[in-house]
């Protein structure tokens, strides 16, 4: 399934995590700071990550912050922490992190979250191949999706011609 990086210092609860999430086929590495994190996430590709906030070292907005600038947005975050004032939910997203879950949640939630992530990724890069999949040169598209060609070229006449 997905190869995942969890972010999380508090110990049992990245064992937890990572039971419930391998219970499902998905491969998980853990790591318990945020400037762990962010060696890991320079030396190996994952298809989600899942980050705490609260941690020592990098913090879980500043390991988003630091991953979007350096790697855009090719793959999910989900932030999973205790805090869960409409404020902090408001800093995380705009941080870049795709979904926001407070603790205590259940595997479930966080199962569905996940999914749902990565639904909405796969949407996104069929979108950007069919976008993709169009050439246009001056008065020439071609939509290799659609299977359409299209040329719009006018000729006009001067008075010489007529």
């Amino acid at each position: 399934m997905a190869k995942i990086l969890l972010v999380e210092d508090e110990i049992n609860i990245a064992s937890f995590i990572e039971r419930g999430l391998k219970e499902f086929g998905h491969s998980v590495t853990v790591c318990h700071d945020g400037d762990t994190g962010w060696k890991i996430l320079q030396d190996k590709p994952f298809d989600l990550l899942i980050l705490d906030i609260i941690m020592p070292k990098i913090n879980g907005l500043e390991l988003c912050r630091l991953y979007r600038q350096m790697f855009g947005y090719q793959i999910p975050v989900i932030m999973l922490t205790a805090l869960g004032t409409t404020e902090d939910i408001v800093k995380g997203l705009d941080a870049g992190a795709d979904d926001y879950l407070t603790k205590p949640f259940s595997v479930e939630e966080l199962l569905a979250r996940l999914r749902v992530t990565r639904r909405r990724l796969q949407m996104m890069k069929s979108d950007a191949l069919n976008q993709s999949a169009v050439f246009v040169n001056g008065d020439l598209r071609i939509d290799y999706a659609a299977g359409c060609i299209n040329c719009c070229v006018c000729w006009h006449r001067t008075q010489e011609e007529s």
